[in-house]
């Protein structure tokens, strides 16, 4: 398995610079150093590819690589770093903290953690998807009991 080079983790210092010419020049090698990660992604995981999160199906042109537990939050938030080091990974862009997503989920997540980590660490595995089934179900029958004051009927 190739490793994902070091210098692909720049994220934001497009935006550090307020010169112009300087900062189109960083985000120019963001994205070269990027388009590398995209190419070990490809080689070491196989398609179709889905969203990790809303399980769309999406391909490999309109794919985005998400980072599960964001670059931002593994910078600053001990808590990240220490789901970083249970999933084995050895920085932010190694393979297990990478997950195919669609552009809407991965605006959607932003530097989220929680529930958004979960899902891209496990949204691909069925048991998953059904406890997910399970816990909508729940929610839903409570919200049921809440509206209606129904609970003392399915007690007895």
């Amino acid at each position: 398995m190739q490793k994902i080079p070091y210098c692909c983790n720049v994220q934001g210092l497009g935006t550090a610079f307020q010169k112009k010419g300087l900062a189109s020049f960083v985000t120019l090698l963001y994205k070269v150093a990027f388009f590398r990660v995209k190419k070990v992604f490809f080689e070491n995981t196989k398609g179709p590819y889905e969203c990790r999160y809303c399980h769309k199906r999406i391909s490999r042109k309109y794919m985005q690589i998400d980072h599960i537990v964001p670059v931002l939050q593994a910078k600053k938030n001990p808590r990240a770093r220490n789901i970083l080091k249970r999933m084995h990974a050895e920085s932010v862009n190694d393979l297990v903290n990478l997950a195919p997503c669609c552009s809407r989920c991965n605006r959607q997540k932003g530097s989220k953690m929680g529930i958004w980590v979960l899902k891209g660490r496990f949204g691909d595995k069925g048991w998953f998807r059904a406890l997910e089934k399970i816990m909508i179900c729940v929610l839903l029958f409570l919200v049921f009991v809440a509206v209606t004051g129904t609970i003392h009927y399915l007690i007895k």
